[in-house]
């Protein structure tokens, strides 16, 4: 007996391939963007805690 298998377009190992791929950039994208807003946050602080001990304030923590 023999069985023919007819692959869809959109549940082929390719296409699959193809998706994940699209959200795995998506992914980094999003990674990237967190990344830099907490670079920015953490300069943001290190330039509060400089201008604090050069003021001879307490230190204050900074909301998050």
């Amino acid at each position: 007996e023999t069985a023919l298998v007819l692959n869809n377009e959109e549940t082929c190992p390719t296409a699959e391939l193809k998706k994940l791929q699209a959200k795995n950039e998506k992914l980094r994208g999003e990674l990237t963007r967190v990344e830099n807003s907490f670079t920015d946050y953490r300069e943001k602080h290190e330039i509060q805690v400089g201008w604090s001990l050069s003021s001879g304030r307490k230190l204050q923590r900074l909301p998050v």
